[in-house]
């Protein structure tokens, strides 16, 4: 009983200040570059990637790509990534490597300006194939058995060439041999797939970033087109080398994937998606492991809800999937509504509800961004007043969380831009309207903005304007034709709702 009393008198002087640190510092946390492996989330969904046929993982903006690559090809990433589990015959921590096709940020791999100079879809073409050949012979630099086939099947002056360090980032030099003999190539990565296969090991190709490579919708496509159809084409041939294409849902669903058989791409896909337990577990794992100097009061403010994490060596802790332990976690943390009453919203359910686009996609991004502003606004001058309304469990008053969602939205609409940079333009006439907006008045507005359309706008009329931005996800249409917007654009666009968002 002694040891109980102390924790609760512990809590009652606790500042909670020292804890809104923790959380406004979410926000650092979101661009998954620099990440420690334990503010990482291992969940069900990953394991996919263990699956040889699934060649492509898609998801849009902010839904974690980039991290789940970057620590699937880091350090004991596969591990990190997918787990323990090895059944038989399919990829695990032991008998897999993973090789970087490409991504932005590796030195040894040509700039985005050198790649998009390549003046031919063929030269395109080829850059994947001999990229392939050229990593593979990189990693296997000291292995006799791989080296050995790589003499038979190129030329001895091919052979010298390509095995020159840092070849790879010039293709100018080696495109044109691949171009007027591919035999050797393609011949080469299949001896090394059977040799993978006598060795019992799988290697996967990762790609990452595909849509940095050109600013040019042309050239971008035949990337993506020749990458994807390239891999799907040889993915029964090849049954040890594989291949994982991290690609953004828009550019997947774009011109760009137009081959034969395309079609049968859809089932070679996983789709990273994020549901509402899975967001608050991150949140809560982030929290966990924070390595502030406040991290042993967070984890007591957390072990007020027994069962809610679990404490692994070496990858810290982790949150429990168990629904409603984590909702008592978000109701000590809010209240169990967004108000005195149950008609302000549900708190465990109002946060996901009013963050997800059009689709019902959610990002964690974005997410993660709406507790950090939300603990900075309690933190400022003005949330003084909204300390002093919490009550002894709480640490993030409900207004502060709906202001976040403007602030959120504002930079969720900056962050569209990055990839469609005519987002800006297309803000600055739809800027001042309300909705529910009639058809007739919003495409009037997307008139106005195609007479100046930029060059970089990939639909020519207002009704596929219109459709893409259905297909994005910004926008809905109701049955009586009406225009609406998801709480997540709607602020950052400029734009307000007849009766607007109510704070409470």
């Amino acid at each position: 009983m002694a040891i109980v009393r102390v924790k609760r008198e512990v809590f009652q002087t606790m500042d909670k200040r020292e804890l809104l640190k923790i959380f406004s510092q979410l926000n650092d946390t979101t661009e998954y570059e620099e990440e420690d492996i334990r503010s990482f989330l291992q969940v069900k969904q990953y394991r996919e990637l263990q699956d040889p046929s699934k060649i492509i993982v898609v998801g849009g903006r902010g839904a974690g790509k980039t991290r789940v690559f970057k620590t699937l090809v880091g350090e004991n990433g596969f591990r990190h990534v997918i787990g323990d589990n090895t059944p038989f015959n399919r990829p695990n921590y032991q008998n897999t490597k993973i090789l970087i096709g490409y991504s932005v940020d590796t030195p040894t791999l040509p700039s985005p300006t050198v790649l998009d100079g390549l003046g031919t879809d063929a030269e395109i073409s080829a850059f994947w194939v001999g990229a392939t050949v050229l990593e593979i012979l990189a990693y296997f630099k000291e292995d006799e058995t791989i080296q050995t086939a790589a003499k038979i099947h190129f030329d001895s002056d091919v052979y010298i060439l390509i095995q020159q360090d840092n070849i790879l980032k010039f293709p100018r030099k080696w495109l044109p041999i691949y171009l007027s003999n591919p035999e050797p190539w393609e011949s080469f990565l299949d001896e090394v797939d059977k040799i993978l296969l006598d060795r019992d090991n799988w290697i996967f190709i990762a790609y990452d970033q595909i849509d940095r490579i050109s600013t040019n919708l042309k050239i971008l496509y035949v990337y993506i087109q020749s990458l994807v159809s390239y891999w799907f084409s040889v993915s029964n041939r090849r049954r040890r080398l594989k291949c994982k294409i991290f690609i953004r849902t828009d550019l997947l669903n774009s011109e760009s994937i137009h081959f034969p058989d395309a079609s049968k791409v859809s089932s070679r896909r996983i789709d990273l998606s994020w549901d509402t337990l899975t967001l608050y577990r991150l949140l809560i794992r982030r929290l966990a492991n924070t390595q502030d100097e406040a991290a042993p009061q967070m984890l007591e403010y957390m072990d007020k809800i027994p069962g809610l994490l679990e404490k692994r060596t070496n990858t810290g802790y982790f949150p429990v999937e168990d629904k409603d332990i984590v909702r008592k976690f978000i109701q000590q943390l809010i209240g169990p509504y967004m108000g005195t009453s149950p008609k302000k919203g549900d708190s465990y359910l109002w946060v996901p509800n009013h963050l997800q686009d059009a689709n019902g996609d959610l990002s964690p991004r974005s997410f993660l961004k709406c507790y950090s502003c939300a603990a900075q606004t309690m933190l400022s001058p003005i949330g003084e007043k909204m300390l002093l309304q919490l009550s002894d469990t709480a640490l993030l008053n409900p207004s502060a969380i709906q202001g976040a969602v403007q602030e959120v939205s504002a930079y969720r609409v900056t962050e569209l831009g990055e990839d469609f940079p005519w987002i800006a333009r297309l803000k600055n006439v739809l800027s001042g309207g309300t909705l529910l907006m009639p058809e007739d008045e919003f495409k009037e507005r997307l008139a106005i903005f195609l007479k100046n359309a930029p060059k970089d706008l990939p639909v020519e009329s207002v009704d596929n304007l219109l459709n893409l931005l259905l297909s994005l996800g910004i926008i809905t249409q109701s049955t009586d034709k009406r225009i609406n917007m998801p709480e997540i654009y709607l602020h950052g666009f400029g734009l307000k709702r007849k009766g607007g968002l109510r704070r409470t």
